[in-house]
């Protein structure tokens, strides 16, 4: 059983909408989840060590649905703390087209991921965050308005923002953050041929408040360096790492949970390479 935050019209649809906490089998080709009880909500946040995992930009609801059960498996977390597996609807159903558009739902979800964190969440003893790809766009917005505590981790895997948003842009969510990795890999070709092209018409025509000169922070870490709070992970060493190595059946997949786990207590492993 995992439990869920879902920004989809009515759980599971391609529509932005407030929050619905849903849990149940994430895990099977056609994921069962069902809505949250307001005793197990209880259960699951007070006085826990919560981590909200969301995943990237061209997921599905059932993609998005697996790779959080796969990744909370990967996980096992003690009983002190809970996951929450963060779905919202960055669709592609134009590929590499509408990720603009995708890029304003992100801030939108993460700026209600904070006020969940804020408001009926407030009871947990602390809240970390993880991404992949787009999803870091989701939680340094979420992590930039906590308002009361910090974010205890934010881990941030093949992060498609500017390499240089925890010193700019984002700079609140560092501030407002005890410790901050950024996994990265010169290897993603997403990162490398289509971000530019999708950041530069966000930041051209929707004014987006990043340059449309900047690299990805997932294709080579944080550009100035972000200070002592800000591990700089980067993956070298062949196998590469392209962007979606990351997840289940990536190259990589077998080492992002003890990654992930690491980083949730501080002591994030030793990449190869």
């Amino acid at each position: 059983m995992t439990n869920y935050i879902s920004f989809r019209s009515g759980g599971a649809g391609r529509s932005l909408a407030n929050p619905l906490l849903l849990t149940g089998n994430g895990a099977v080709p056609q994921p069962a989840l069902g809505p949250f009880q307001g005793a197990d909500l209880i259960r699951a946040v007070s006085g826990k060590h919560l981590l909200f995992g969301v995943h990237g930009y061209a997921t599905s609801f059932q993609r998005g649905a697996n790779i959080m059960a796969a990744l909370e498996a990967g996980l096992s977390l003690p009983s002190s703390a809970s996951f929450f597996g963060v779905l919202w609807p960055g669709d592609s159903w134009l590929p590499y087209v509408n990720y603009s558009w995708e890029a304003d739902d992100a801030v939108f979800c993460g700026r209600r991921l904070a006020a969940l964190c804020n408001g009926p969440f407030r009871s947990a003893a602390s809240v970390s965050f993880v991404s992949h790809s787009l999803g870091g766009r989701v939680i340094l917005e979420a992590a930039a308005n906590l308002v009361g505590r910090k974010a205890r981790v934010v881990c941030l895997m093949a992060a498609a923002v500017d390499c240089d948003v925890l010193t700019g842009q984002y700079r609140a969510a560092l501030d407002r953050s005890e410790n901050v990795y950024v996994l990265s890999s010169t290897k993603d070709l997403v990162l490398r041929a289509a971000y530019p092209v999708g950041d530069a018409i966000s930041d051209i025509f929707l004014g987006d408040r990043d340059s449309p000169f900047r690299r990805a922070l997932g294709l080579e870490g944080p550009s100035p360096a972000a200070g002592p709070a800000v591990s700089d992970d980067r993956i070298r060493g062949d196998p590469g790492c392209n962007h979606w190595d990351y997840l289940p059946g990536g190259n990589r997949w077998a080492q992002i949970p003890p990654y992930i786990r690491g980083s949730f207590y501080r002591a994030p492993p030793t990449w190869p390479g």
